[in-house]
């Protein structure tokens, strides 16, 4: 899919405002709103450049199809 233009999930990212955090996490991937509602995507360091790309792909469809329920369960 093409969306904005472009088909690379860092741009996506970064045009959403989705920081992208590293670390050694027990799950490949993660996405969550914080209090102020700041958006962020976590991947666990190491994985391959492939796999990194796949599951930020994958939480990113998370902002996209959730993030206006997680913003409203806050009320």
């Amino acid at each position: 899919m093409i969306l904005h233009n472009t088909k690379d999930i860092y741009v996506l990212c970064k045009y959403y405002k989705i920081h992208i955090l590293y670390g050694n996490f027990d799950l490949k991937g993660a996405f969550f709103i914080d209090e102020n509602n700041t958006s962020f995507i976590f991947l666990r360091k190491g994985l391959s450049s492939q796999e990194e790309i796949n599951i930020l792909i994958h939480e990113f469809g998370h902002f996209i199809l959730h993030k206006q329920y997680l913003l409203n369960r806050r009320s």
